[in-house]
C-alpha cells in the first residue's frame, strides 16, 4: 500500500472539477492506483503506458494517466512507495495543451515547481 499526495495546483484542478462529481472520480482511481502497489510491487501507476515520450529531460519522471476525460500527471515510484499528483488537464481537447507543446510543458514545470504543502491523500468515501 503506497500512498498518493496531491499538490495544491491539482487540488484547485479537483476543486474545479466538484460540480461535475468527476473530482470524486479521479481521488477514487488515484488511491485505488496508489494502494495497488508496494514498495516491492509494481502498480498500475508503474505500468509502461504511463510513460510520457517526447518530453524535456528535466521532465523525464513526469508520467501521465487517464482518467475519464482528464489527464492526470504525477511523479514518483512504487520502490519509494510514495506518487505525487501535481497537474491535472482537464476535459482533453486534441490540439490544445498537447503534451509536447513547449507552453504546456512551462506549466507542468511550474506545477512541479509549486513548494506548497501537499495534502495526503486519504481513502475517500463511497
Amino acid at each position: 500500500m503506497c500512498l498518493m499526495t496531491i499538490s495544491p495546483t491539482a487540488d484547485r484542478h479537483l476543486k474545479d472539477l466538484a460540480r461535475s462529481g468527476d473530482n470524486k472520480l479521479i481521488e477514487k482511481k488515484l488511491f485505488t492506483f496508489a494502494d495497488a502497489a508496494s514498495a516491492t510491487e509494481s502498480g498500475p501507476l508503474d505500468e509502461s503506458g504511463c510513460h510520457l515520450k517526447g518530453l524535456a529531460a528535466d521532465l523525464k519522471p513526469v508520467r501521465r494517466r487517464r482518467i475519464g476525460h482528464h489527464r492526470v500527471f504525477f511523479a514518483g515510484y512504487h520502490t519509494q512507495c510514495l506518487y505525487w499528483t501535481f497537474y491535472i488537464k482537464k476535459h482533453k481537447k486534441k490540439g490544445v495543451d498537447d503534451e509536447l507543446d513547449p507552453a504546456f510543458q512551462d506549466k507542468l514545470r511550474a506545477a512541479l515547481g509549486d513548494t506548497a504543502q501537499p495534502r495526503l491523500m486519504s481513502k475517500p468515501k463511497p
